[in-house]
């Protein structure tokens, strides 16, 4: 783990998730992305939050404890309750192949009868990405409760203070134009943009450079 100060914010702390942490994590993800763009395009409404469950499962649980990073965002009060989480991947850890694979087939389990248009949405998608080696955030959410106060961002920065320990740049993706301001604000910079094929959503690529390199530009 980085040396690096983590965040306090209103009565709210960041600290790396262990691996007990992974059920209230997924939790929160499922809470969060219940009604955004993406997931509500490429997940079936039927059985809707069990499938967002499943599927934050793999990606937390069987990829980004194992292999990434995860944080996680606890308070406030006494109950230092989980109400936010980021999930990592870096690029000096390589998941192994046979990890995708078994993810990939239990993901299109869980997407029955949308995996068509969820295979075509991530299709889409893979013209945005970088072919560089970069740090990724693969997905982040606060808890609608917690919201509008400076959550987010305080989750955003050990993930930045890792990339710029890596000397990595970071890459995400998002479908929704309001996070958009947010992920500027800490650094990230719209590097394109791709609308889903019939009638799904906008997805935003951001990157930002790492600090110290030479190629990094003030946040936005």
């Amino acid at each position: 783990m980085v040396g690096h100060q983590l965040p306090q914010e209103d009565g709210y702390r960041v600290e790396p998730a262990a691996r007990r942490d992974g059920r209230a994590v997924v939790e929160v993800l499922a809470e969060s992305f219940s009604g955004y763009p993406w997931t509500s395009w490429i997940v079936p409404a039927e059985g809707h939050g069990q499938r967002l469950r499943a599927l934050f499962d793999l990606t937390v649980t069987a990829i980004a404890l194992p292999y990434g990073d995860v944080w996680v965002a606890r308070g406030p009060g006494a109950g230092a309750t989980i109400v936010g989480g980021v999930v990592v991947l870096r690029p000096d850890r390589q998941v192994p192949p046979e990890v995708w694979e078994q993810a990939g087939a239990a993901q299109a389990d869980v997407m029955g009868d949308r995996l068509a248009a969820a295979t075509q949405a991530e299709a889409a998608c893979a013209g945005l990405r970088p072919a560089d080696p970069h740090l990724t955030v693969a997905t982040m959410a606060v808890h609608p409760r917690h919201r509008r106060r400076g959550v987010a961002s305080a989750l955003l920065q050990p993930v930045l203070a890792l990339a710029d320990e890596l000397r990595s740049p970071t890459y995400l993706e998002t479908s929704s134009e309001g996070n958009v301001a947010l992920y500027r604000r800490v650094g990230f910079a719209v590097t394109g943009r791709v609308d889903i094929p019939d009638g799904g959503p906008s997805v935003w690529a951001m990157r930002r450079e790492a600090r110290g390199t030479g190629a990094d530009e003030p946040p936005g």
